[in-house]
């Protein structure tokens, strides 16, 4: 089983693409929120994460945004 992060700014294209990657049934998606509003690391989240899918505006990282709140 992969273990899947997703971190997207717009929650429609997070979800869309979280939904086309747990049609494999090898993989389970977490869906990682990045800012104030929500916590980095939820609860129920892995150990490990085999890969870490993130996509934001250039010269802005969510991990720094996340990492600075």
């Amino acid at each position: 089983m992969f273990e899947i992060g997703l971190i997207h700014d717009h929650p429609l294209i997070e979800w869309a693409v979280s939904q086309a990657l747990a049609e494999a049934p090898d993989m389970r998606v977490h869906l990682l929120r990045a800012g104030p509003a929500a916590p980095l690391a939820p609860a129920g989240l892995p150990d490990r994460l085999d890969v870490l899918v993130i996509d934001g505006p250039p010269g802005r990282s969510p991990l720094t945004e996340a990492a600075a709140t």
